[in-house]
């Protein structure tokens, strides 16, 4: 690699993942994957020295490819009371959306963008740093700017002093509304019927012709009290 220093003792391959010597194992430590500075270990048998595993500790591989989308949140793949591991497609990519921003897509920012699209509605930053609680709240208040001027995260207002934020419809592809409570600030989502929403798409254009407004999308707020404060 350009630039750094290289050292190689013995057989090695030229490049990462191929041309591996015969019998070895490869082991790699690097930083932002094909972004960073690497380096890789050639071993003849694997880190844990383990040469098979078996029970319930055995390797698995699933294929994904058949799962469907249930909507704008995270499909559950696997769990228990500690974890749970869900799949969730998106339809841009938010490393592409920040690059054109001029940023970074950092282990920081990817990990508030895993953690938006866990839950199932907008959530506050201190709900957020509750569910995340290694986070530093400085940290998530600058990665929340940063990926809200990329146009990752859609900031939703409420009535209350907390801001609630969600993934941008760009990014997941799942057009919605909001109900937004004026006594609590409670935010949720909906959507509507097809031909319902075809009629909201037509009136927002012909507002935005009539007035010689540029629309890039509509959103519908329903504003009043929610089922707990009413």
């Amino acid at each position: 690699m350009d630039g750094f220093p290289q050292w190689v003792r013995g057989t090695a391959a030229r490049q990462a993942h191929v041309g591996l010597p015969p019998g070895t194992v490869e082991e790699e430590h690097g930083r932002d994957g094909f972004y960073g500075p690497a380096s890789h270990l050639y071993r003849t048998h694997a880190p844990t020295d383990w040469l098979a595993v078996e029970g319930p500790a055995a390797h698995r591989a699933y294929d994904l490819s058949g799962l469907t989308e249930t909507g704008r949140w995270a499909t559950p793949v696997l769990g228990n009371d500690d974890v749970a591991i869900g799949w969730l497609h998106l339809v841009a990519a938010p490393a592409e959306l920040l690059r054109d921003a001029g940023q970074r897509y950092t282990a920081g920012r990817r990990r508030l963008v895993e953690a938006l699209g866990s839950v199932d509605r907008p959530v506050t930053i201190a709900e957020l740093l509750h569910r995340e609680d290694d986070l530093a709240q400085s940290s998530a208040y600058r990665n929340l700017g940063v990926l809200e001027a990329a146009e990752v995260v859609h900031r939703v207002v409420s009535d209350d002093e907390f801001a609630r934020y969600e993934l941008a419809e760009d990014l997941t592809g799942h057009h919605h509304h909001h109900l937004i409570c004026t006594t609590c600030g409670a935010v949720e989502d909906f959507t509507v019927p097809p031909d319902l929403e075809a009629d909201l798409a037509a009136v927002s254009d012909r507002v935005a012709h009539e007035t010689g407004f540029v629309a890039r999308r509509h959103r519908l707020d329903l504003v009043g009290s929610c089922g707990t404060c009413r």
